[in-house]
């Protein structure tokens, strides 16, 4: 591809963007009409929702999976919707708060709360949901797990008291806010998207040296979070290096020694 080429591709794609516009493939579109088969398809997403995505694939074919996959020892499948999820976005995007029943480790229900939602988030590690909250009288940042809420209903919420809440929420997110940039040797640049994929669930900046034809990462996560990145970067192994985070660089090094100790003769 010309330089002209590239110019004109990207005014194209920059004007598409503009007007929220975006192409999708064959391959792309058979993925979609095969996860709109599963049935959490059916509790994800709002029912006008499914038949429009429906009507727009009617004439796409359903990937053929089972002519080139075997399933073996299926593990239990845990649950990647959860009931709760619509309600309490609702009430997000209603500027609204939330009444719950927590419910304790042995099923026994805790005393009612009420709090200002923020976001919900999905663990990667241990795969469950959890709705991070304000608690106002308290001003307290928490983080519930969706299977731990009963009886939710919303309830009215000043816009005045919604916006301080969302402000000190932020506030405090920032000071959990934890960063790390990863080196990546010249040999492993074509294992770019391998390395990107296993952190696909971070914010993320890649940067790249023409001078010495390598790539680096910029990796932001949370300081709660740092435990997964590491095991991240220990899966990875020679394929990406710690540069500017100490404590990373120690834990790293911690782990390979008493790795390699375990092979020691004598």
């Amino acid at each position: 591809m010309n330089l002209f080429e590239k110019i004109t591709n990207h005014e194209l794609l920059a004007q598409l963007d503009e007007r929220d516009v975006f192409f999708t493939t064959s391959a792309e579109r058979s993925w979609l009409k095969t996860m709109l088969e599963h049935p959490a398809a059916q509790e994800a997403l709002s029912r006008a929702t499914l038949q429009q995505l429906q009507t727009l694939l009617v004439n796409d074919e359903p990937l053929q999976l089972h002519e080139s996959l075997t399933e073996k020892a299926q593990s239990r499948e845990n649950q990647v919707f959860h009931p709760l999820i619509h309600s309490v976005r609702e009430a997000i995007q209603k500027h609204r708060k939330l009444r719950f029943l927590p419910v304790g480790k042995y099923g026994v229900a805790g005393q009612p709360c009420l709090c200002i939602p923020y976001k919900l988030e999905y663990s990667m590690v241990k795969r469950e949901w959890y709705l991070l909250w304000y608690k106002h009288d308290q001003r307290r940042l928490m983080s519930t797990r969706l299977d731990k809420i009963s009886e939710c209903r919303e309830e009215p919420c000043l816009e005045a008291e919604w916006h301080e809440a969302q402000q000190e929420i932020r506030r405090r997110l920032e000071l959990q806010r934890d960063s790390v940039t990863l080196e990546i040797p010249r040999q492993y640049n074509q294992e770019l998207s391998r390395i990107l994929s296993a952190f696909s669930c971070f914010e993320k900046q890649v940067r790249h040296d023409e001078n010495e034809n390598c790539y680096s990462i910029i990796l932001h996560f949370s300081s709660n979070e740092r435990e997964y990145v590491l095991s991240r970067l220990r899966f990875l192994g020679r394929r990406v290096r710690v540069q500017d985070h100490q404590a990373m660089q120690a834990r790293m090094h911690q782990s390979a020694t008493m790795a390699l100790s375990r092979y020691q003769e004598g």
